[in-house]
């Protein structure tokens, strides 16, 4: 039904026996003998691997240059606009391959997420430099640390990344240089699989190690797009744990205000709802409506807690907090939405 007028669109399926697919050797096929998270499926963990790598390689070789991300559990609320002008509202239509093709970027997201890093990734990525500290030929010739700056940005701020159910990219990209020599030590490590990894640490850590925010493309309001995940708490719905509904230019106000209430994400019909709202707050703002791990991560918020850290410190600005409070959620996406904001 979906392909009725659609001669373009054509599904493909993945198999088992498909090297960017299956389960890789010797991984147990039962989640029940897997370290973490046994409650997530074998599907689940090679969903994770295809986005983390297969996608990319399957692609390749099938001759597209790029790709895009669409989870069939989010929303599409109003199309891709140009930026809007003084007079009015933005209605030009874009592609977003075009997007990147014009601006030379390589990777292109819509929002981003504050999500602490798991501790064997972080340990499995600090081994990886220590043996790129070797000259070659005792390391292979394409793999290099990245840049200092790009290293202590990433070291800094490793729990901000990219929400990672809405992406477009350059496939070649993926296959290349040391981002893909990185990506391979991940895939061989097998923490997909026995600590359910997943994509988005793994995308963040290979696009804010080895890009330029230049070469990155922040798709920040030219599109209103809905992500969210639940955990069933209240007794007439469930509670936003994370994601939540981001807008776009060509959104006016009476349809964002009717979005979120059609979508559960008015704060005042929240609180009735779930009742651990306390456990799982949402914040609703004239741009952002979700949860904090989003949420905090959004240039309205956090223009909104410059002003509030401002007026009760004397004028002190937020960024000075910096160096006293690393670890804090908001401080780390301010970071990271100063460097990817003009992008």
């Amino acid at each position: 039904r979906l392909q009725q007028g659609r001669p373009q669109l054509r599904f493909v399926p993945l198999s088992n026996n498909d090297d960017e697919w299956k389960v890789p050797h010797p991984i147990p096929t039962n989640p029940q003998r897997w370290n973490k998270s046994p409650n997530f499926s074998t599907g689940y963990r090679q969903m994770c691997r295809w986005y983390s790598w297969g996608l990319f390689r399957w692609l390749h070789v099938r001759g597209y240059t790029h790709v895009m991300r669409f989870d069939d559990d989010s929303l599409l609320l109003s199309p891709p606009v140009l930026s809007s002008s003084s007079d009015g509202p933005a209605t030009t239509r874009r592609n977003v391959f075009d997007v990147l093709r014009q601006t030379k970027a390589r990777y292109g997201f819509r929002q981003l997420i504050h999500e602490p890093l798991q501790f064997v990734l972080k340990r499995l990525v600090k081994e990886y430099f220590k043996t790129l500290e070797v000259p070659p030929p005792r390391r292979q010739p394409s793999a290099r640390l990245p840049h200092t700056a790009r290293r202590a940005a990433w070291r800094a701020q490793k729990d901000v990344g990219f929400y990672t159910n809405w992406f477009v990219a350059e496939v070649a990209w993926f296959l290349e240089g040391p981002q893909y020599d990185l990506l391979r030590h991940i895939d061989r490590s097998n923490l997909i699989f026995t600590h359910r990894v997943g994509d988005l640490p793994i995308h963040s850590l290979l696009v804010r190690l080895f890009l330029e925010p230049s070469q990155v493309h922040w798709f920040r309001d030219d599109f209103t797009y809905l992500h969210v995940t639940t955990t069933t708490r209240g007794p007439a719905g469930d509670c936003v744990s994370f994601g939540g509904m981001s807008r776009g230019k060509s959104t006016g106000d009476d349809q964002w205000r009717a979005l979120t209430q059609t979508y559960g994400l008015r704060a005042e019909t929240y609180r009735e709802t779930c009742s651990s709202h306390e456990e799982w707050p949402i914040l609703q703002l004239d741009t952002f409506a979700g949860a904090p791990n989003v949420g905090y991560c959004t240039p309205e918020w956090l223009e909104i807690r410059k002003r509030q850290h401002t007026a009760q410190q004397n004028g002190q600005p937020f960024e000075s907090l910096f160096h006293s409070n690393n670890s804090d959620p908001e401080l780390s996406c301010l970071a990271v939405v100063n460097e990817y904001y003009h992008s």
